[in-house]
């Protein structure tokens, strides 16, 4: 063999063993550019930069999270990771899909209120339905037995054997609740009941179990999960806070039945970007003071 003819065969050996070998570095890894670049279902989202591949960890177990082109994040989901029959949903992680095909969430409702929100999720062309969360109308009361009732369009609350009114008898709790008074009443910590879930992306994404009420010399603030609804300071016991942002929109609206409870309407839309695609919700809901 000639001398050039061997020095071509060595160099191509190299890169062919370069090749083969995984990168130790946690510096963007220009592979790992090509491989998530296009695969990324969560491009929609609003991107974060990055100059490592850890920096873009998702805490989706399902995904590879790498320093991309422009050192964006990318987060490739991988069916291959989740359990057979299931995917990997961006934002959510391992899920198993509704036997559906789909191009909006109108196509996954399967109209009923207790199975919660189906969504339609997945990159563009194999887009599938992903099951709701299915309503939690759990009201905290050991004296009410809780079910959801699809007849009546939500949850229903019945006196549970060996109590008064769903209230133990004979004890404190058999006390009228006390009338509601301003001054002292609008602010606490309250249970949401219902429970209010979203797992779809970015702001549409909460888990509303809890509402702290805060008051300031002229407002009224309500924090649910990682959102502070504002609304002027009532007058009475109705009340009405709202929040939005690029992503959503969230609005509630209700009134103090007494000290310790109120009920309302909890609405959510999603009007900006990405999340354009996110279904509404808009529930009924109550609060329980904890």
């Amino acid at each position: 063999m000639s001398s050039s003819l061997l020095r071509t065969a060595l160099a191509l050996s190299a890169l062919s063993l370069l090749a083969g070998c995984p990168r130790e570095s946690d510096e963007p890894d220009a592979t790992l550019r090509l491989d998530v670049g296009g695969m990324d279902a969560g491009r929609d989202a609003p991107s974060r930069s990055c100059t490592t591949n850890e920096e873009c960890n998702d805490a989706i177990e399902c995904t590879r999270d790498a320093c991309g082109v422009g050192n964006v994040c990318r987060n490739a989901p991988l069916d291959e990771l989740c359990e057979d029959g299931q995917r990997c949903v961006p934002g959510t992680g391992c899920a198993t899909p509704m036997a559906t095909a789909c191009t909006s969430a109108a196509a996954c409702d399967d109209g009923l209120f207790c199975t919660g929100v189906e969504t339609c999720v997945g990159p563009a062309g194999a887009m599938f339905c992903l099951p709701g969360t299915v309503m939690d109308c759990d009201d905290g009361n050991a004296c009410t037995i809780d079910t959801c009732d699809e007849g009546a369009g939500g949850c229903s609350y019945e006196p549970a054997p060996g109590c008064d009114a769903g209230t133990p008898i004979g004890t404190d709790a058999s006390a009228p609740c006390p009338e509601f008074d301003l001054a002292t009443h609008a602010m606490g910590s309250f249970g949401v009941r219902p429970a209010q879930l979203s797992s779809c992306t970015g702001s549409a994404t909460y888990s509303i179990r809890d509402a702290t009420f805060r008051r300031t010399a002229d407002r009224l603030e309500v924090v649910v999960d990682r959102f502070t609804l504002t609304g002027p300071l009532p007058t009475g016991p109705s009340f009405h806070v709202t929040f939005s942002d690029s992503c959503a929109s969230f609005d509630l609206a209700g009134e103090f039945t007494c000290a310790d409870q109120w009920t309302g309407t909890w609405n959510a839309t999603f009007p900006g970007g990405a999340c354009s695609l996110c279904p509404p919700q808009s529930a009924m809901v109550g609060g329980i003071r904890r």
